[in-house]
């Protein structure tokens, strides 16, 4: 455990952001979360929170239309003394229509409901779920990230971990996970690529269910995985404060097995210790499933070091020094992504392609979308920390995932345009909205 007060630490960091702000340095932000709008659009496409801000994580939230799912977020936030004028982005998962298109005019109308009166909308994400943990009774899950200013006394609502002095938890979510995190200002945070198993059985044929396992097989694998890759990093296990769930039926069945996923959630944390309990989401689809893979996870964690893993800042480096990117070189992607304490980070809402074209084809467009807000937010492709995609490969698993990557290929990982290499997820999905074949959402780092 580091040895300072975090009282006096939070004390300080807000006296200094507000020095900050007033010296008129890159973090002058008066408020906690910029916006960037488009007046075309009801929601932001970017929104910065300040580097001074408390940052809250709430969980997935099943609920029977839009309006409940945003009141559902509120509600935790509510626990922390917090409204909708403290949310910075949403992500909402709504499953298909029997004609197998996303009903968006309910969603939009909720949204343009709830965000009115606050006099600000978050960015957002809108993709497909097949299925949702909650009852037949759900059709949309709304996940959240909020931010407010810590108060100089350092009174902090929620309880904190016994393990991270930067963490606290509140709410109940499914499993025993928490039903949002804080993550205090003055931690670095690490972000993961989404992790697959690794096979439970070579003996079997490729590309089958019986070589990966059941989805209790895949999570022990995943879980494993994740807590190796993370402590090459310095983080513990105990430091994970999120944890992001693609999840899929076996090919030939509608049925999920989210019981599956979560006796091994259960196992992998609150079995440890009753007050390990990051939030949660759970999205579904056809992800990976052709594969013999049925899900795949990703998870934030804060160090309880403020200093991290950064021991120097090139600050002439073509990439962001104050991102610090792992993986094997060979990679497409880095397996994670760990942001210095006291970044400004930007969410930035899914963007989707041109209609028409293949999957390259959009995503092209997309990410030229995703690189004009970037510019516009005052950053660049290579200050991506991490990004998601989610396709719509239909029954060409392969060869759009291939399309998908080449795209990719000319704005990441590209020795002389852009060498960065961002923590990716990559999920397909069943649908769209406006039936585009990618969506694509980036969190970004200033410099």
């Amino acid at each position: 455990m580091p040895s300072f007060s975090l009282p006096r630490v939070l004390g300080l960091l807000v006296f200094f952001g507000a020095r900050f702000a007033l010296t008129g340095t890159a973090f002058a932000q008066t408020e906690p979360i910029v916006f960037k709008t488009l007046d075309n659009l009801a929601y932001s496409v970017s929104a910065t929170v300040s580097p001074y801000a408390t940052k809250v994580f709430v969980a997935g939230q099943p609920a029977p239309d839009g309006a409940s799912a945003l009141t559902g977020l509120e509600r935790n936030l509510a626990l922390l003394g917090l409204d909708r004028k403290n949310i910075a982005y949403v992500r909402a998962s709504l499953t298909p229509r029997t004609d197998g298109t996303l009903d968006m005019e309910p969603w939009n109308a909720a949204w343009r409901d709830f965000f009115a009166p606050a006099g600000r909308t978050p960015t957002r994400t809108t993709i497909a779920a097949d299925a949702l943990f909650g009852g037949l009774n759900s059709t949309i899950q709304a996940e959240a990230v909020a931010a407010f200013f810590t108060p100089a006394s350092g009174v902090i609502p929620g309880k904190a971990s016994p393990f991270n002095p930067f963490i606290r938890m509140v709410g109940e979510g499914p499993f025993g996970s928490s039903g949002a995190v804080l993550v205090l200002p003055g931690s670095p945070m690490l972000f993961s690529a989404g992790v697959l198993a690794d096979p439970a059985d070579l003996t079997k044929p490729e590309r089958t269910v019986e070589r990966y396992g059941s989805v209790a097989e895949q999570s022990r694998s995943i879980f494993k995985k994740l807590e190796q890759s993370i402590a090459a990093q310095g983080f513990r296990w105990e430091d994970v404060f999120y944890v992001r769930v693609l999840l899929s039926a076996a090919p030939g069945s509608k049925e999920v097995d989210f019981n599956g996923f979560g006796v091994e959630f259960e196992k992998a944390f609150m079995a440890k210790h009753a007050d390990l309990r990051p939030a949660l989401a759970v999205v579904t689809g056809p992800g990976f499933s052709s594969n013999g893979q049925l899900i795949e996870i990703e998870v934030y964690a804060a160090a309880a070091d403020p200093r991290g893993p950064f021991d120097g800042h090139d600050l002439t480096a073509a990439t962001n020094p104050w991102i610090e990117m792992t993986g094997t070189p060979e990679a497409q992607i880095s397996s994670t992504g760990t942001v210095a304490r006291l970044r400004p980070v930007t969410w930035f809402a899914g963007a989707i392609g041109t209609p028409g074209g293949d999957v390259h084809d959009q995503g092209v467009t997309a990410l030229l979308t995703l690189r004009n807000r970037l510019s516009a937010a005052g950053l660049k492709p290579s200050d991506v920390v991490q990004l998601r995609a989610y396709p719509v490969v239909g029954d060409a698993f392969r060869k759009n995932i291939d399309l998908w990557n080449e795209a990719y290929g000319r704005f990441f990982n590209h020795a002389k345009l852009n060498p960065q290499k961002p923590a990716r997820t990559s999920f397909p999905v069943s649908t769209l909205p406006q039936k585009a074949l990618i969506e694509i959402e980036v969190v970004a780092v200033g410099r």
